[in-house]
This record gives C-alpha cells, structure tokens and sequence, in this order.
C-alpha cells in the first residue's frame, strides 16, 4: 500500500472518517483513531482560540487522494488523512502566515500545537514554502494516542485543563528549546527566530567575551558584572539582544499569570 510523506498508509479511503468539529457544525474526513481525532482537537482549538471555522465558506480540508504540492511522487499526508486545513481561502499555501493571522492568533496556534508535544506541525513554520492553513500528524499512531489522552481526560497529575496545559508546554518550549531538538522556531524577533534559551545564549556569548570584535577590551573584564554594565563597548546587536530577552522574560510572566 502507498504511504504518504509521514509514513501512514495511504490513498484508502476505507481508513478514515467522517468527524464533527467540536463547537462547530462543520464536519471533516480524517483517519480513523488517535492520529484523526487529534487533528479534530487541534481544529477545535482552533476554532476557539484562533479563528471561527463556521464562518465563510466550507474551506476545512481533510483527506484527498493527491501529492504534495509541486511534487509527482510523494503523497500528501493529506492522502492518509493525517493533515487538516483550517479556514484554507483565508490563508493560501505560500503566504507569509502574519499576513492574514495577528501576533496574537500566531501565538495561540503556536500553543495549540506545542501542547500536542511534537505530534502535530504547523505549516505556518516551515522553513522553506510556508503553509499557514495546513496541520499535519508527524508522529506515530501510539504517540498520538498517549497525548490525546492528556489533552482530553483531565487526568494528569495536576489536572490541567487542555487551555493550561498548552500554555504551560508553550512556557516550557520557550524554556527548554522543545520537546524534539530544533523543531520548535520560538517567535520572530530582530535576531531571528529565537526561544528564550536562544536570546540568553545569544546576549551571553556577546557579553561574556567570546566574541572579541564585538566587545573592545573585554580581555581586562573578569566577570559577567563587570562586562554587562560596559555597555559603552555592546553593539546593536547586543542592546537588540537584550531587548529581545527582556520581552522574552515579559512574555514568560505574563503565560504563568494566564495558566495560574
């Protein structure tokens, strides 16, 4: 049997299901099981946090039998029914995702998809093409199961409800890099994309020294004070650096207060 991009079986149709979104009457066809009904839980977020799903034209998109697109080979993970497109028309494959989501919209999609702890990837950050309608499955069946179960039955050991828990995983990508090395951007800032523990990374290797050309003198500094209050000698960078942490710490406070 074919397999799409994600390793699912696919162009079957017989393997999935027609899902109601919860809230919504729009309804969508997605794999039978975990992997299909944690899509359903990010569309539903979706439609709660984001965006209405109900409003405009029937433009959630599901399975389709197809490659991806600018590919004649690879299938689609929307092939096995393991990708979702949310409210498509409003946001075209290819486009720049703040060009139609606000600031605040990008962060809340970036927290929904953070509490399915590398399940689910939003194509609004990929690296190359961008594909800000489009949600895809990028792990196994068993995994996806595990983190449905947490974000559904209320039963972890702080009973968090599903909104905290995807706030406190946001907090802890902004902290810890990710839950996979790498995979999860941080948000845009003038230094580039960048998660908190990247910003203090970066102001550390300014004002510590080890970049000699970017701070005169630094071989007669012998600690950490003494170099960051010889902010005559910081570049642009470095005071950018600073302000990027200092939002970055702001950002922090400001979800702990939200998840109390």
């Amino acid at each position: 049997m074919p397999k799409s991009q994600n390793g699912y079986p696919a162009n079957d149709i017989n393997l999935t299901t027609v899902y109601t979104i919860p809230g919504t009457t729009r309804t969508i066809r997605l794999r039978k099981g975990p992997a299909g009904e944690l899509l359903v839980w990010v569309l539903a977020q979706f439609h709660a946090r984001v965006e209405d799903l109900d409003d405009g034209q029937l433009d959630d998109w599901g399975y389709a039998e197809r490659t991806i697109r600018g590919s004649s080979t690879t299938l689609s993970n929307h092939a096995s029914g393991t990708a979702a497109d949310a409210n498509a028309t409003r946001h075209p494959l290819g486009t720049d995702p703040a060009a139609n989501f606000s600031a605040a919209q990008i962060r809340a999609i970036r927290e929904i998809v953070a509490a399915t702890r590398g399940a689910v990837r939003w194509g609004g950050d990929y690296q190359g093409r961008k594909d800000p309608m489009h949600f895809e499955i990028v792990e196994d069946e068993a995994f996806c199961a595990h983190v449905l179960a947490a974000l559904t039955t209320g039963t972890e050991e702080d009973d968090l409800t599903p909104d905290q828990s995807a706030k406190l995983d946001a907090i802890y990508n902004q902290l810890a890099g990710s839950f996979k090395n790498g995979e999860y951007p941080g948000w845009p800032t003038v230094a580039g994309n960048k998660t908190l523990v990247d910003m203090v990374r970066t102001l550390l290797d300014a004002v510590l020294g080890y970049k000699p050309s970017r701070i005169a003198g630094d071989k007669n500094k012998t600690n950490l004070v003494d170099l960051a209050f010889d902010h005559a000698k910081w570049t642009f960078e470095d005071r950018a650096a600073l302000t990027e942490l200092r939002n970055k710490v702001d950002q922090v406070l400001a979800k702990l207060g939200d998840a109390a």
